[in-house]
């Protein structure tokens, strides 16, 4: 860039550059930078904080024994995040079900986490299924169930290990927001609502 070209430059009004003096002792230095101007925003608009995620205690003590139940249909690009969760729980048994999976899950869990119980079924039987047969699969005296699309932070799922440990027959996690209008929805959804009507729960629990 020539020494002319410059000079044009700085004359344009347009050009974005501000000018900053800097006195360092009895020597005086200019420097210039280009500013971006803040954009604008929306009027009644609040500036959102990332959530920060919670620690994990290293003493997690329960009285009793807890497992996990991990239902997988084709979840390479997220299995191996939920898992990394799971392991920084006290779990004696973490069981993954393959249901269904054509793609590289089992690969993936049997690569970066040795450790893991995998049971293979070819044919796609669904989440509830799955969760049983790996629920059939453990002695533990609690059990949980989490999806392999969902990687869920240990922080969120200790809650739910320590309310069963305490006496709470089943710790459910509350899905009313997510839920679509009635016509919507599919059967068993709307078995498990009907559920929920006459356990007297006025909230969506899956």
């Amino acid at each position: 860039m020539s020494r002319q070209y410059r000079r044009g430059k700085r004359e344009e009004p347009s050009w974005g550059i501000r000018r900053v003096q800097r006195k360092r002792g009895t020597t005086t230095s200019m420097h210039s930078r280009r500013v971006r101007k803040p954009t604008p925003r929306a009027k009644g608009m609040t500036e959102v904080t990332p959530p920060v995620e919670r620690e994990v205690p290293g003493d997690i003590v329960l009285q009793g024994t807890a497992a996990a139940v991990v239902s997988a249909c084709n979840e390479e690009s997220t299995i191996d995040r939920v898992l990394g969760e799971l392991e920084k729980l006290p779990f004696t048994d973490i069981i993954v079900v393959l249901n269904g999976c054509t793609d590289g899950t089992r690969s993936t869990v049997a690569k970066h986490h040795p450790s893991v119980t995998l049971v293979n079924v070819p044919d796609r039987l669904g989440h509830d299924v799955g969760r049983a047969v790996g629920a059939r699969m453990t002695q533990a005296d609690i059990v949980l169930f989490v999806d392999g699309d969902l990687p869920i932070p240990a922080s969120d799922l200790l809650p739910f290990l320590h309310a069963v440990d305490q006496g709470t027959d089943v710790a459910l996690n509350d899905l009313g927001r997510h839920l679509p209008p009635y016509a919507q929805q599919d059967s068993v959804t709307r078995c498990k609502a009907f559920l929920n009507r006459v356990l007297h729960v006025d909230r969506a629990y899956t």
